[in-house]
């Protein structure tokens, strides 16, 4: 399909938007300037995937993405993380429980307490991923839409983090 589009055997490509906007990346670093279209035909969502046997990985990787989102939420990112976790008890309840507040996540995960502060503290929160990999800081520029915080008019709400 990429094929017959390049070499104008085709004249429109459809799929998902990601892969959509690293075909035009590609086709960018070869001076070929390609466009996406702003409607969206179909929303399927994309998710996480783990080993149907590896539960435990799987509630790994779920927290993860939640605490993510969450980190987003709270206004926790990769520059204040571990300064944030260092006030302690200072803040709302949310970013607390975000910051190892919540002695019941991190155990019952096998992980300790600081979990979260380390992985936003390596690569950011969910927003930050976002622009850096697939929106404005990135080679595929996709606006964030559905993939926007709830509050912001997409569709990402953390799980209430009390």
């Amino acid at each position: 399909m990429e094929a017959a589009f390049s070499t104008g055997n085709c004249a429109a490509l459809a799929g998902e938007r990601t892969r959509l906007a690293e075909t035009r990346a590609v086709f960018l670093e070869h001076g070929r300037r390609t466009r996406l279209l702003a409607e969206v035909v179909s929303e399927e969502p994309l998710s996480a995937a783990v080993r149907e046997d590896d539960r435990h990985w799987l509630a790994i990787v779920s927290w993860v993405i939640e605490a993510l989102v969450g980190a987003e939420e709270s206004g926790i990112t990769k520059a204040n993380a571990r300064e944030l976790a260092g006030a302690g008890k200072e803040g709302d309840s949310e970013r607390r429980f975000w910051l190892g507040g919540s002695k019941q996540v991190g155990s019952g995960l096998g992980l300790d307490d600081g979990w979260v502060v380390r992985v936003i503290a390596a690569v950011g929160n969910y927003g930050e991923i976002y622009e850096r990999d697939l929106g404005s800081g990135s080679a595929m520029k996709l606006p964030r839409g559905t993939n926007g915080l709830r509050r912001d008019g997409g569709a990402l709400k953390a799980l209430p983090g009390r």
